[in-house]
């Protein structure tokens, strides 16, 4: 438990870099159907989208309870991880 935070860290930064492939390799957006989702989930995917953010700067905390402590984004800035 006293490394849960360290842990998490570790993997975010690595998902962040990858730019959330471990997610994108089952969950394809081309294969979202938006009309299904709530019109809230709607909207946040599209900023999310239009910002250019991937999937664990919003989605974290949901395989595993979420830490104590920073966001991904808090810890790595928005988006600045990601591969080019």
């Amino acid at each position: 438990e006293a490394k849960r935070s360290v842990m998490a860290h570790r993997v975010w930064k690595d998902m962040m870099e990858s730019d959330s492939h471990q997610c994108r390799s089952c969950h394809r957006a081309d294969k979202m159907n938006l009309e299904l989702q709530s019109p809230g989930a709607q909207k946040r995917h599209a900023k999310g989208k239009a910002d250019g953010k991937t999937c664990i700067e919003c989605h974290y905390g949901i395989a595993h309870n979420e830490p104590e402590g920073p966001s991904p984004t808090e810890l790595f800035g928005k988006t600045a991880l990601k591969a080019e």
